[in-house]
């Protein structure tokens, strides 16, 4: 399991993933209720919901849109988590967003146990890498982060076992997906106008 020296979890937190991941031999990762909060407050729950309805497909989206980062901090299958983290990390090799993109193929797979009696705390703090207060990430990051998480989610996507109609279905949402995930379009779209009004040059490479 990855830890953050910034977060917390409950004194049982290991043991309730592990008791779950033993007994799901199919699962890659067990992964708890999330309570975010900054150093003083709480500022949301996000509690892990198990599978609903008869489509494999409904539930593998279910599980991409209801998934939270704080799932990186679940129990993992060691093996998987290494080899998922060398692949990501080769082809992101950015930080942020990071743990959504490892999470993906395991969504994919829906090989994830929900353990919501399971509780992680993750906390709020400015990391070296986050986007200064009062200041907008450059376009071409944006351009460059969204464009690399989405090919290897398509990557995965085409990889995968499901027949030719699912996996069109899967690409057809992947933009919403990745709009939630790292940058919204309309977002980069807004950005680069704004910046062409005001003659600024850009970069979009990455």
């Amino acid at each position: 399991m990855w830890r953050a020296h910034d977060d917390l979890c409950a004194p049982d937190y290991i043991e309730r993933l592990y008791v779950s991941l033993a007994a799901d031999p199919s699962a890659n990762v067990a992964v708890p209720t999330t309570r975010t909060q900054t150093l003083s407050k709480t500022v949301r729950i996000s509690r892990p919901k198990p599978f609903v309805g008869k489509s494999n497909l409904i539930s593998i989206i279910q599980l991409m849109f209801n998934s939270h980062a704080g799932w990186f901090y679940g129990l993992w299958r060691r093996d998987r988590l290494l080899a998922d983290f060398e692949e990501c990390w080769s082809a992101f090799s950015h930080p942020w967003a990071l743990d959504h993109l490892i999470l993906f193929p395991s969504l994919l797979e829906k090989a994830v146990v929900v353990v919501p009696e399971a509780l992680f705390v993750q906390r709020l703090v400015v990391k070296g890498y986050s986007p200064q207060k009062g200041t907008s990430p450059p376009l071409a990051l944006m351009t460059g982060l969204r464009k690399k998480f989405s090919a290897q989610c398509r990557l995965y996507i085409e990889r995968s076992q499901y027949s030719k109609a699912e996996r069109l279905i899967l690409q057809a949402i992947l933009p919403i997906y990745v709009g939630r995930r790292v940058y919204k379009i309309r977002k980069i779209i807004k950005r680069k106008l704004l910046m062409d009004l005001g003659g600024v040059s850009y970069n979009t490479d990455f």
